[in-house]
């Protein structure tokens, strides 16, 4: 049996790695890699968007949102809070800084499950940056 230490570090870096994969489908512009992060009644909110609910409406929601913003535009997602719920579900605060683009910040709050070996966005909140 694994200690409680171990676990939690187990959980934090897969933690970071659902983090670091968002970053990396928002950078490719590959909305359906984007989606698939998302359980089947995950659900997804950007400041003042509509609410989307399972993969596909994500997808079809960050690619929306994405339409317009210049390929050259980065996404730098850093974590920083991490509180368990349970042993099995996670809540994450995430800032976010974009490239060449307004706003050039944001921050989001993220619940995410543990669903094997992969962990599943089962919330994801964006909102305006903190005011500095």
């Amino acid at each position: 049996m694994m200690r409680p230490t171990v676990v939690l570090l187990a959980i934090f870096l897969l933690s970071m790695n659902a983090v670091q994969s968002l970053e990396d489908s928002l950078n490719a512009r590959d909305w359906e890699a984007f989606g698939s992060l998302f359980s089947e009644d995950g659900d997804f909110v950007l400041t003042n968007s509509r609410r989307a609910i399972g993969p596909a409406d994500v997808q079809n929601l960050i690619a929306e949102a994405w339409a317009d913003v210049p390929a050259d535009v980065t996404a730098k997602l850093t974590l920083v809070a991490l509180r368990f719920a349970t042993p099995q579900v996670a809540i994450l605060t995430v800032n976010g800084e974009f490239s060449g683009s307004q706003p050039s910040k944001d921050r989001a709050i993220f619940v995410v499950s543990n669903q094997g070996s992969e962990w599943r966005l089962e919330a994801v909140r964006v909102f305006d940056a903190e005011a500095a």
